[in-house]
């Protein structure tokens, strides 16, 4: 099979000559080639081949003329109308044609067509299309007229040679030049020997003739202008099945693409077993008339899977392309939403809004005997079925991915397929900058669908992106959590769960990949082991531990102050769950943190500037709290209020914070949990102050790891 360029649009030409067509038998050709090919006599002879817009009419008229050609004494001729200017320069073009075409075997036979053309022309220019049929019908007998269509029928004779005459796309045409190519055919051109080869559209030819005014009875009118007619019959729905799958295959696709497509492919062909109503022939039906239907199916549909590939099921995405093309009105609707309500049972999901289908209908424009299959396609695309994949269109964050493609020009799923081959630092560098073009919603559209991995070395690269450094919030991290959490989908990709433990040590322990995103992944596997009393998932409760402890030691040396993520970090480390189901924090990782702050009088400071919090919002009554895991850090309230009378104060506004702190020091050692600002404008200050915390909580300026 030869493959078209990649992405390659298939243009609307007709098939080539060595192709066959089911328009017609080889015998019936044969048998007309032959009929012609026998055929001599006074008078031309016309044959009508009569079929719809895109039925195939070119290519049986191209195997036609490859036929007669074949016979030495048949000379082929093809004509244009639809090229001409006007109706009058219709007949000026077919008699110039037709004498460049005499000339090499009669030059008198072309001299003679020459004049009788201008009288013709002059004839012409006579005549108004409000003409009788019997003034179209008949050459004025002994008429100078006369004479030289008689010398010119007796020159054609005596070349011993057939004059075939090909005009195709006669439904391009006006009814008045229809008119006028009838008349060469029937009237000024009826000459021995010369045969009409016309292909056209009888229903549109009748409605233009009828717009003319020139006749009383349109068809019968063309009786006497074709002596023999070829109805094209219609081709059965499989026909363009088997095209539209040949062409669709013909692009030069990647493995992978081509495989999904082949699988697609076998769901159309059994698409009955996912719908009750529609079936292979009942779409291809409908919704395909032609070849030229085929083809643009074909072109739209590529497009549609070069930007959203598997992300939407083939079936929906095939039925939305051929909705699009045949009903647009309709895909519209859906587009905006106008024929889209809530699944009130799942609310990941659409249903047809039925009651707005039953007041658009109208609109629509759709004949009432198709009027339910195009509702059953609707309803085939946005009802939730268990029988298609999570992919199915009808699935709310499906119908947003497509919608954004096909709208709004964002990410495409090809252009992130594309992107995934990449080393990790471009992939990462590339998430950043769609993140900062505006397209977050839309990579995370993707992302949200984007959980199966070719191999393990692609699991392994995509966990690594989600764990780099330079994150602005922790939503990459979060997948890399969930990547492990549903480790049990994706150990097939390893040569064992020793194997997935050795890779995960490997990143855990990455120095390239962000401290506090890494120090998030064990957690996450710590706390699974905390809240379910096991001893061992992928490691240790130990091993876990120390690996967090570790992250967190080498934050802390990293990174002056105490700010919100370093408090965060801290909560990172946990040890176990009480009875009283109060979390205790990882001794090991309390005494680093005491190092920290007592290392220094500004590290001390920034702890004091974040340790009072409202102890509810809003705060309406002046209740405060204190950090809870202070007394862990510094072994008890006392022990914290040692070290904070170790120090001088001299800030105005960390002074008033100091006092706050050591009057809740005094509640929490009664035995309280929050203590109380009775002045107003205080609880003011402090309300303000928790706003505004940010500003103490800053870290280097040249601090980037997450």
């Amino acid at each position: 099979m030869q493959k078209a360029a990649y992405g390659a649009f298939i243009h609307d030409t007709p098939f080539q000559k060595d192709k066959k067509s089911v328009s017609t038998d080889d015998s019936t050709l044969k048998e007309l080639i032959n009929a012609i090919n026998n055929s001599a006599g006074e008078g031309s002879f016309s044959i009508g081949v009569f079929g719809k817009w895109g039925q195939g009419k070119t290519n049986l008229l191209m195997r036609l003329q490859e036929g007669l050609g074949a016979e030495r004494k048949n000379t082929i001729i093809e004509f244009n109308p639809w090229k001409a200017a006007s109706a009058d320069k219709i007949l000026e073009d077919f008699f110039e044609t037709l004498s460049k075409s005499l000339k090499p075997y009669s030059s008198s036979a072309a001299s003679q067509l020459k004049k009788y053309a201008q009288k013709t022309l002059g004839r012409s220019k006579e005549l108004t299309f409000h003409a009788t049929e019997a003034l179209l019908d008949e050459i004025i007998p002994d008429s100078p007229l006369s004479e030289r269509y008689n010398e010119i029928n007796e020159s054609i004779r005596l070349t011993g040679r057939r004059y075939i005459v090909f005009i195709d796309d006669v439904d391009r045409l006006s009814g008045a030049e229809i008119a006028q190519v009838f008349r060469i055919i029937r009237n000024t051109a009826s000459f021995n020997n010369v045969f009409f080869v016309v292909a056209m559209d009888h229903h549109y030819v009748v409605e233009a003739l009828a717009n003319t005014k020139l006749f009383t009875k349109e068809t019968e009118y063309l009786k006497k202008i074709f002596q023999f007619v070829i109805p094209l019959p219609p081709r059965p729905p499989m026909v363009y099945v088997e095209e539209f799958e040949k062409l669709l295959l013909e692009d030069n696709w990647s493995e992978k693409e081509r495989e999904n497509l082949l699988e697609g492919l076998i769901m159309l062909r059994d698409v009955a077993k996912v719908s009750s109503e529609l079936s292979i022939h009942v779409l291809f039906e409908h919704y395909v008339d032609n070849f030229r239907d085929v083809k643009r199916l074909v072109n739209s549909f590529k497009i549609s899977y070069r930007l959203i590939g598997d992300s939407v099921y083939f079936l929906d995405l095939l039925m939305l392309e051929l909705l699009k093309n045949r009903h647009y009105s309709v895909y519209e609707c859906i587009l905006n939403r106008k024929l889209i309500t809530q699944n009130q049972q799942d609310y990941q999901y659409w249903n047809v809004h039925s009651i707005n289908w039953e007041k658009l209908k109208s609109q629509f424009n759709i004949h009432e005997i198709d009027s339910q299959i195009v509702f059953d396609t609707v309803k085939f695309i946005l009802t939730k079925n268990d029988k298609k994949p999570t992919s199915q269109f009808a699935r709310v964050n499906n119908y947003f991915l497509y919608a954004s493609f096909q709208l709004f020009n964002l990410i495409s799923p090809k252009l992130f397929r594309d992107l995934i081959g990449q080393d990790m630092t471009m992939i990462k560098l590339t998430f950043d900058n769609w993140i900062q073009d505006g397209k977050s919603d839309s990579l995370y559209e993707i992302l949200d669908q984007y959980d199966t991995f070719e191999s393990k070395e692609e699991y392994l690269k995509i966990l690594r992106v989600y764990l780099m450094p330079g994150q602005k919030d922790g939503s990459f991290t979060n997948r890399a959590i969930h990547l492990i959490k549903d480790r049990a989908k994706y150990l097939t990709l390893f040569e064992s769960e020793q194997d997935f433990r050795k890779e995960l040590e490997l990143i855990l322990n990455d120095g390239k990949l962000g401290k506090y995103s890494r120090a998030q992944l064990a957690h996450d596997l710590l706390q699974e082991l905390i809240y379910s009393d096991k001893s061992e998932n992928v490691f240790t409760k130990n091993h876990l531990q120390r690996i967090i402890y570790n992250l967190f030691s080498a934050y802390l040396n990293e990174h002056l102050g105490y700010s919100h993520e370093a408090a965060d970090f801290h909560l990172l480390n946990l040890d176990s769950r009480g009875k009283d189901r109060r979390v205790q924090l990882y001794s090991l990782a309390n005494d680093a943190l005491l190092r920290h702050l007592h290392s220094s009088q500004q590290n001390m400071e920034a702890y004091l500037r974040s340790i009072i919090r409202s102890h509810s919002l809003p705060n309406i009554d002046g209740e405060f709290a204190l950090a809870p895991f202070t007394p862990d850090i510094f072994g008890s309230w006392e022990k914290f209020e040692e070290s904070l009378k170790k120090y001088t104060v001299d800030d105005p506004d960390l002074k008033r914070l100091y006092n706050h702190t050591i009057a809740g020091i005094e509640a929490y050692k009664s035995g309280r949990d929050r203590f109380v600002v009775s002045d107003k404008s205080e609880q003011r200050w402090l309300l303000h102050h928790l706003r505004d915390n940010d500003q103490y909580s800053k870290l280097l300026p040249n601090d980037k790891d997450k």
